[in-house]
């Protein structure tokens, strides 16, 4: 039997309140928090007071390993899921989210919950959220990035959301490890277009796939992370193999997994993984979300590093992608994440404080190419085929995209960052461009800024003036940028 953290505790107490007011509430807790065995507990009571549940999965690996909890919450269930026994009988389900879409009307429930919510607003599921509020059903919705890649606003399935603890905190009280964070000097992506706020996946592969782009990956893990067990992301599952192949080449047991490797091949991957008989594994987005190694192989073992070898402008994916080994292994030893791709420069680290919303981000370009595939319902950048399942898309037209690009590969030496001192350096940046604003609006040099901007500025000014403030300018010069970063970050213009 599993006892709720103090932490965890407290989200169950929030959640429970914030029902009580809204039929549908998103949860958002750090990759490795522990959202699973928060949402059994819950189940547990529902099942106590004799409501029905479901809980949604979108993956045949997360179906298994959210049996595997609920059975140690000793909770009685049956599945909604193609090559699962159902049961009617039950008051409890794990069901796929594609499954469950088939039998709207013939299920009934008192509860839905959504593993890995930020993918709610795609058609199928959406669909799903919208029959079961349509019946009266509370719904209930677990995240660790509550942010869509394409800036779709989850408000328009959830009412409210509940903030969990965060990962600065988590990894402060040892609830996920702390890690070291490395990157290579700089990889040139300055040659790659983006659609719907994603680089274009066949530049991204074109990048990627250079020789000494794969050979530099496998010289930094040597030198870095020998001898962790290691999660590599790529931007294709072609390029997984290709990396996995190259690591074999250079005497690293590594193996590359897709949507489509037999659940007995994954199976044998994994537990020859936590024996650390295998070394890496590579995928394609397969392992960004969800992904609990202990949960596959029923016991305790962590993913020690990760590799990123795909650039993504999604901060929600990339903190999937970091999450992967955060989880606390009980060491004190700091996890390893490798960054071969510019992430830290493009998102910040992942324990950085960050508001979030569920009203959505501001996109630049209003034709937003996200696919929501129709046979698993995932959600992913413009590409030839599902990176879940597979599936092949129609062959449409599009124009030509890109002509002239330069794309570059630098061998580069890689080197660990220090995220306390990079925060320093942005909050020192940040304070330098905050005074010279102040400066400029004071002494009107700048036309160009708003009388808004100049109105703020001088409220704030006679406000921290009243208040006895040493350097009144400098301080309400601090305020409106700080506000500007926060309304940035928002809106999808950084970290």
């Amino acid at each position: 039997m599993i006892s709720l953290r103090p932490d965890q505790e407290d989200v169950r107490t929030k959640l429970r309140v914030a029902l009580r007011s809204s039929s549908s509430v998103l949860t958002f807790a750090p990759t490795g928090f522990g959202k699973t065995v928060l949402a059994a507990a819950l189940i547990k009571m529902i099942f106590a007071a004799g409501k029905r549940v479901i809980f949604c999965v979108h993956r045949v690996d997360l179906i298994v390993q959210t049996a595997k909890t609920f059975e140690k919450f000793g909770i009685p269930f049956s599945y909604i899921a193609a090559g699962h026994h159902y049961n009617p009988y039950h008051r409890v389900y794990i069901a796929s989210i594609a499954t469950l879409r088939n039998r709207l009307g013939k299920i009934p429930a008192h509860y839905v919950m959504v593993d890995e919510a930020h993918l709610s607003a795609a058609t199928g599921w959406a669909a799903v959220a919208l029959h079961y509020k349509e019946t009266g059903a509370k719904l209930i919705g677990y995240t660790g990035s509550p942010e869509r890649l394409d800036g779709k606003p989850l408000g328009d399935v959830w009412d409210t959301m509940v903030l969990g603890p965060s990962m600065r905190w988590l990894i402060d009280n040892e609830k996920l490890s702390r890690y070291r964070p490395f990157a290579p000097a700089g990889l040139d992506t300055s040659g790659l277009h983006s659609r719907g706020n994603e680089f274009i996946p066949s530049e991204l592969e074109e990048l990627m796939a250079g020789k000494a782009v794969i050979a530099n990956a496998v010289k930094h893990w040597k030198n870095i992370a020998r001898g962790k067990r290691t999660i590599g992301f790529a931007p294709s599952v072609a390029l997984a193999e290709k990396y996995a192949a190259e690591f074999r080449d250079k005497g690293v047991m590594a193996v590359a997994l897709d949507g489509n490797t037999p659940q007995p091949d994954r199976k044998s991957a994994f537990v020859g993984f936590a024996d650390r008989q295998i070394e890496i594994i590579f995928n394609c987005g397969l392992f960004c979300e969800g992904f609990d190694l202990s949960a596959q192989v029923d016991r305790d073992v962590t993913i020690e590093c990760t590799m990123d070898n795909s650039p993504s402008q999604s901060l929600a994916k990339v903190l999937q992608k970091w999450g992967r080994c955060l989880r606390w292994d009980g060491t004190g030893i700091p996890h390893i994440i490798l960054d071969m791709v510019g992430g830290f420069a493009r998102h910040g680290f992942p324990d950085d404080d960050r508001e979030w919303s569920l009203e959505g981000r501001k996109t630049s370009d209003s034709s937003v190419d996200i696919l929501t595939c129709p046979k698993c319902f995932a959600t992913h950048a413009l590409a030839p085929r599902c990176t879940e399942c597979g599936h092949v898309y129609p062959v449409k037209e599009r124009a030509s995209l890109g002509v002239g690009r330069i794309l570059n590969e630098v061998d580069a030496a890689i080197v660990e960052i220090d995220p306390a001192a990079e925060r320093r350096e942005r909050e020192a940046s940040r304070r330098e461009q905050a005074w010279a604003l102040a400066d400029d609006v004071l002494n009107d040099r700048d036309p160009k800024l708003s009388k808004g901007m100049k109105s703020q500025l001088e409220a704030l000014i006679k406000q921290a003036t009243a208040k006895g403030f040493k350097s009144p300018e400098k301080w309400a010069a601090h305020i409106i940028t700080a506000r500007q970063a926060k309304a940035a970050e928002r809106n999808g213009a950084g970290s």
